[in-house]
């Protein structure tokens, strides 16, 4: 069974996508910001944690403006998951996107890193 762990994005790959989206985006400077630190909070704990701190349509719109799919660029878990709260919490709960829907009566999506 073959690894589909994505590799790791260079630098050089990371500037590429920003420089694009910061060239072409047109609209509320707070959303480009934003879709910008999704991007690289990402690139250090995952995408399954990310998806713990944003909407599902805040990701959408994220990965619109920047023109990528986070679940293809990045690993489900990054080298510093443990650092978020959320991601810890949903590590204890039975169903990931269950936690990532907000049905479960415990708020996870804390944004906190530690």
């Amino acid at each position: 069974m073959a690894d589909n762990t994505p590799s790791p994005l260079t630098p050089e790959q990371l500037s590429k996508i920003w420089d694009e989206a910061f060239h072409t985006f047109r609209g509320n400077n707070e959303k480009l910001k934003n879709a910008y630190g999704m991007l690289m909070l990402a690139t250090k704990l995952g995408w399954k944690p990310v998806y713990l701190m944003h909407s599902r349509a805040s990701i959408k719109e994220y990965e619109k403006i920047l023109n990528v799919d986070i679940k293809m660029m990045f690993p489900p878990v990054g080298e510093h998951a443990e650092r978020s709260r959320a991601w810890r919490i949903a590590g204890r709960l039975s169903n990931f996107w269950k936690a990532v829907k907000g049905e479960y009566p415990e708020k996870t999506n804390s944004v906190e890193l530690e």
